[in-house]
């Protein structure tokens, strides 16, 4: 590990004491030493990560240095500050690292979340470029990243996830995500209530903003992605339009890593973790050529509705085995797809002739691909 991934190592991802001061006030006491670049916001549920990566790439297209911010991350820390489309590396993130460091107090040093601290870490190795494209968390108006200014803000889908932190509701939900914005918002595709709640709130703030258009451009329909992956592709154009560039080759962007990701013929890895994400993943696969689901969750999380997703496109559920705290227990999670009339078994290797869809979290994708690489990279 670098000494910066080992540093954070020492930190909590979040407080279960939520202060939205800490980091407010930190980030004051470096902003006058910060060349902060024109930013694009990217909040939501659904989406961020792709939305957020496709726009990165269409500014890199125009010939712009550009950095994305995006969480959590797969394999290591470097996947969260990319800059022209490649993660930070050792030298460059060790180098922000310590500026960062000469710059925040003691205090603040040892104060922050995880989250935090690798937001203001990103801000400073994001010093050299033309844009930033900076995903959100799990929040909006308190949301780390929402300490910066910004050009604009794209609200990608929002759904029901991070409750304890949010809200139980849809509306509440929406409500602490739209109040992020600061002048200019541009709405992705929404559910009605949804769309209501977020604009309610901006009309009431007198802000403007844009609602993305449900009909895609040509070259978009034309390629052969998920639907929900199009659209976010649609969004990031027209956020890329807004800011005021013109043209793009859309058959160049790339996916970021376990987006529908297929691994040879038979399997499909998706990081995807809430109601939303099963819902629009199933819209994706057939009835008629059922899958094995690989699968584990967080005991946050409504696994039961999302398993309910699911019913009818696998032919079992088998559970992939994940260390961590956070993990639902497996006697729970089994009693949930005996309930849901679901076979399961525990994980314990691909077959030869089975089709497979790994979902759940990015631990269930962390622990499958490195699977996937130590036995069937070929396969």
């Amino acid at each position: 590990m670098t000494k910066v991934e080992t540093f954070l190592a020492t930190k909590p991802l979040y407080y279960t004491t939520f202060d939205p001061l800490r980091i407010q006030e930190a980030y004051a006491s470096i902003r006058h030493a910060l060349v902060v670049p024109p930013i694009v916001h990217i909040i939501g549920t659904n989406g961020k990560g792709t939305t957020g990566r496709f726009l990165a790439q269409l500014l890199g297209q125009q010939h712009l240095k550009v950095g994305h911010y995006t969480s959590p991350h797969i394999h290591r820390m470097h996947e969260r500050i990319a800059i022209d489309g490649e993660p930070i590396d050792d030298a460059a993130l060790t180098a922000a690292f310590e500026r960062l460091n000469a710059l925040l107090s003691p205090r603040w040093q040892e104060a922050l979340s995880y989250f935090e601290y690798t937001t203001l870490l990103a801000m400073v190795a994001f010093e050299g470029c033309d844009w930033v494209v900076l995903e959100a968390g799990l929040g909006g108006e308190y949301d780390a990243t929402s300490v910066f200014d910004n050009r604009l803000t794209v609200v990608t889908p929002i759904g029901m996830d991070h409750e304890a932190f949010l809200g139980d509701t849809l509306e509440a939900i929406a409500t602490t995500k739209i109040n992020a914005v600061k002048r200019f918002a541009l709405l992705g595709l929404q559910e009605r209530v949804v769309y209501d709640t977020l604009i309610g709130v901006l009309d009431a703030k007198h802000i403007p903003y844009v609602v993305t258009a449900a009909i895609l451009d040509e070259a978009v329909e034309a390629l052969s992605l998920p639907s929900y992956l199009k659209e976010n592709m649609q969004l990031a154009l027209t956020a890329a339009r807004i800011v005021g560039f013109e043209h793009f080759d859309v058959k160049a962007l790339k996916v970021l890593e376990g987006r529908f990701m297929q691994l040879g013929e038979r399997v499909i890895v998706d990081v995807g973790h809430n109601v939303l994400a099963a819902k629009r993943l199933t819209q994706n696969l057939s009835k008629e050529r059922k899958v094995i689901l690989l699968y584990n969750s967080y005991l946050d999380k409504d696994f039961e509705a999302i398993l309910t997703h699911f019913v009818p496109y696998v032919v079992r559920v088998e559970i992939v085995p994940i260390e961590d705290a956070r993990i639902v227990p497996r006697a729970t999670l089994e009693e949930s797809l005996e309930r849901l009339g679901i076979p399961h078994a525990p994980f314990m290797g691909l077959d030869t002739a089975s089709h497979y869809v790994v979902f759940g979290s990015f631990k269930v994708a962390e622990y499958f691909l490195h699977y996937w690489e130590q036995h069937h990279q070929h396969g």
